[in-house]
């Protein structure tokens, strides 16, 4: 009995592990690129992976968008960002039907829109929020929610647990995709003790909770045997501890 004191709990339910465990094989399976240059990692929120300086709030999204694009291996896709405030756009599943030849993601794939009936070959526009540019990890994670949603609209295939579970799943190829630690850093917004502090249009919807998200990061680590310290120190401070239990809700 005394050593259950020294136990540690299991950060996720039983019920979320396993269509987690499920859904990253699933996810590994239809999305993995035999491109080098996408072998699996950890994006971290550094000058190493987002280096530079802009002198604009446009450049700076851009710079953002374009590091991202290329991260995720969809830096061919026919998708252009443009400022909300300035484009009425669409939404990103108004994304033509396109056609893979070489595969979904890489340096090099063949893009080709089969979809004759929307518009041509025009790329789409993604309109993003001026105001996240004070919050770059959580525009990082709106735009890697946001591929992830483009690529798994490419897909005939229903994730695990069927369409009620394809926001989830959107969640969880964003963290597979190498940008789970902005995902769990940003998937709690707090809004503050009047509401004077908090900016919807600043933050991100998120689908899996704060710890799920969590859990996700570490699976993705454990999986891919990557170094987990730069990756818990890039975490917000009361995530480090969850972590810890991911890994070992993970590996137990």
């Amino acid at each position: 009995m005394l050593s259950n004191l020294f136990k540690t709990s299991p950060l996720i339910d039983k019920h979320s592990k396993a269509w987690i465990d499920e859904t990253y094989v699933w996810l590994e399976k239809h999305f993995v690129s035999v491109d080098p240059e996408l072998k699996a990692r950890c994006i971290l929120p550094t000058n190493e992976y987002y280096p530079g300086r802009v002198g604009s709030v446009d450049e700076m999204a851009q710079a953002i968008f374009v590091k991202t694009s290329e991260y995720a291996g969809m830096s061919n896709w026919p998708v252009v960002l443009k400022p909300a405030s300035l484009n009425p756009a669409p939404a990103i599943n108004a994304l033509p039907k396109l056609s893979f030849p070489d595969g979904f993601r890489g340096s090099n794939i063949n893009v080709v829109n089969s979809d004759f009936s929307m518009q041509g070959a025009q790329p789409m526009i993604w309109p993003y929020q001026e105001q996240q540019i004070n919050h770059p990890q959580a525009m990082i994670a709106n735009f890697a929610q946001g591929f992830a949603a483009l690529l798994l609209s490419q897909t005939n295939d229903i994730p695990p647990g069927g369409n009620e579970f394809r926001n989830q799943a959107i969640d969880l190829l964003a963290c597979y995709l190498g940008f789970g630690v902005m995902m769990a850093n940003t998937a709690y917004q707090f809004r503050g003790g009047c509401g004077s502090c908090y900016s919807p249009s600043a933050n991100r919807q998120n689908m899996l909770t704060e710890q799920q998200t969590v859990y996700a990061l570490a699976l993705h680590c454990a999986r891919n045997n990557l170094d987990t310290k730069p990756v818990r120190k890039q975490l917000k401070p009361h995530l480090q501890k969850d972590f810890k239990r991911a890994l070992k809700q993970v590996s137990g």
